[in-house]
């Protein structure tokens, strides 16, 4: 009678760097060749289907004294996940990379309990770093079709948990992006605020500058006058000043009657000091009508600044007014755009294993 075959003891051999690995091969494993199945961290990258996608998560930490880099599998998806609420004019395309790990159990990956990694996809790795172990990966992550499955799993779990909660300046119509805090948030409104006020402020100053020019143009025309005013004033002065010295010099002359002439001259001159109290009169009206233009010009100053305060009062306003926005996705709009075994690094020790990827 043919016999079963014999199991073989439980044996020991080492590999490098983890020390002695005991292993128990199989019947199947007996009957097909020296093939094993092993529990334990090994050196050599376990080999997969070329079909299934493998990347490696970055190393964020430095390695502590006497661990070594032993890499775990999970399974990680990418996805695109867009939120949309028009009635508030939120429109956000949100790129995420989620996690779960791979259990032994009934459920080999449950997605509900994943997490999202702070990790983008463009950041993940295809080779994995020198001198490393890696953990025995799950017979169900070694099947090509199980990825095809998890894609659909990963868009119903991305369904279900997905939320963003936005941050939205109903003043400046402005959302927050996702992962932005609200500090660098409101930094940057504020930025967007002096963008707007400048903007308005170069609005406003185009507005008014016809009125200025036309201001400005009848304070040159007035002064313009003025200094006429002032010459005619003084050379009149100057004039009467003649008159007036000739026609008392004449009388003091020695001439002892008053002479037609002499009259005369004492009538011309009385006639100067007249016209040089007009002209007096003349530069001063002249004077008071610049200082009265350059009053308009001043008051319009004043409503300038008074229109560019108002600007500010509403922009810093709307700058501060912050509403939450909370935004749940359609499936529809969920679009999954790969999921791969990825390694994980952890640094190992004697008495723990930490996350070398957090």
């Amino acid at each position: 009678r043919p016999t079963a075959p014999v199991v073989p003891p439980t044996a020991a051999r080492p590999i490098p760097g983890l020390g002695t690995v005991r292993v128990t091969p199989t019947p199947a494993a007996e009957a097909t060749g020296p093939q094993e199945e092993v529990s334990t961290p090994v050196s050599n990258r376990p080999v997969l289907p070329s079909s299934i996608p493998q990347v490696f998560i970055p190393l964020r930490s430095e390695q502590p004294q006497g661990a070594q880099l032993l890499y775990r599998p999970m399974v990680i998806g990418s996805a695109n996940v867009y939120f949309n609420d028009p009635r508030k004019g939120l429109d956000v395309n949100h790129s995420v990379v989620f996690g779960a790990r791979l259990s032994d159990g009934p459920v080999v990956l449950d997605w509900q309990s994943g997490e999202e990694l702070d990790i983008a996809e463009a950041d993940l790795e295809r080779e994995p770093q020198a001198n490393c172990a890696f953990a025995p990966v799950p017979q169900p992550a070694t099947q090509v079709k199980n990825y095809e499955a998890w894609k659909k799993s990963l868009q119903e779990a991305l369904y279900r948990t997905s939320k963003l909660h936005l941050l939205r300046s109903t003043g400046l119509k402005v959302v927050s992006n996702p992962g932005e805090s609200e500090r660098d948030f409101r930094v940057r409104l504020r930025q967007i605020a002096r963008e707007n006020r400048d903007g308005q402020v170069d609005k406003l100053r185009q507005k008014y500058a016809p009125k200025f020019a036309a201001i400005q143009e009848r304070i040159r025309k007035a002064q313009l006058a003025m200094d006429l005013q002032q010459k005619q004033a003084t050379a009149s002065k100057v004039q009467t000043v003649i008159s007036v010295g000739a026609t008392i010099l004449g009388a003091f002359l020695g001439r002892k009657t008053i002479s037609t002439g002499t009259v005369g001259k004492a009538t011309t001159a009385a006639r100067g000091v007249g016209r040089s109290v007009k002209e007096t009169e003349d530069v001063d009206r002249a004077e008071q009508n610049v200082a009265a233009i350059k009053g308009q010009l001043d008051a319009l100053e004043q409503q300038l600044q008074s229109e560019i305060s108002e600007i500010d009062a509403d922009i810093n306003k709307a700058a501060d007014e912050l509403e939450t926005v909370p935004l749940k996705p359609k499936k529809s709009d969920i679009t999954i755009r790969t999921v791969a075994l990825a390694w994980s690094p952890y640094w190992k020790t004697a008495d723990e294993e930490t996350p070398a990827w957090k």
